[in-house]
């Protein structure tokens, strides 16, 4: 692939990242709690995405401990989104991210050394599957909901922001799962097609 080619897709992906950031303002007073949380991690996405390249580009340094750091934060934003919307209890939901955090604190110094540079594959792997479960969890407990009502009305699932959310974690993390599981592969293929796909 040609670098030209792949330099343009990673400004796609860091500049289309600023668009959703720029329009939290402008709803903020009209968001629910889980949506606060969900805004936090759009503007912590903005910063790292933009971190992230200015130390590609500027220092020329990897900037993979950056994604060792975002993981357990993301994870962590994601989670109170969950716990709010009573997918998992606040207990669980404590265990679940000290799993996480606890996992990517080893990943990064043993596993995925991030003094080498290497991706973190075992902690965002499990971030991944923790998120998926949870989402196929929502989807669940809202399927319940819909078979409790007696009367033919319509539900206005498409219309809640946890919805859309669980319709995003499950069109994201799959694919990241999969990047991530197998890392070692795409790296052994070709550098350059690893930058794009992470």
């Amino acid at each position: 692939m040609d670098k030209e080619l792949a330099y343009q897709i990673i400004y796609f992906s860091v500049f289309s990242s600023l668009l959703p950031g720029l329009l939290i303002p402008f709803r903020r007073k009209d968001f629910r709690q889980e949506q606060q949380w969900l805004a936090l991690l759009v503007g912590l996405s903005v910063l790292v995405e933009f971190a992230a390249y200015w130390i590609a580009t500027q220092l020329k340094q990897a900037n993979t401990p950056l994604l060792h750091l975002f993981t357990p934060l993301e994870f962590g934003l994601l989670l109170q989104a969950f716990v709010a919307q009573k997918v998992v209890s606040r207990r669980t939901g404590w265990l679940l991210l000290a799993t996480v955090i606890i996992v990517a604190i080893i990943s990064a110094f043993t596993w995925d050394d991030v003094a080498q540079a290497k991706s973190n594959t075992i902690a965002r792997s499990l971030e991944s599957t923790l998120l998926i479960s949870l989402a196929l969890r929502y989807f669940v407990l809202e399927l319940g909901v819909i078979q409790q009502q007696t009367e033919l009305e319509s539900y206005p699932l498409a219309t809640q922001p946890m919805f859309w959310l669980n319709v995003a974690v499950l069109l994201y993390f799959p694919a990241g799962l999969f990047i991530f599981l197998f890392n070692k592969w795409f790296l052994e293929t070709s550098t350059q097609s690893y930058t794009i796909l992470a």
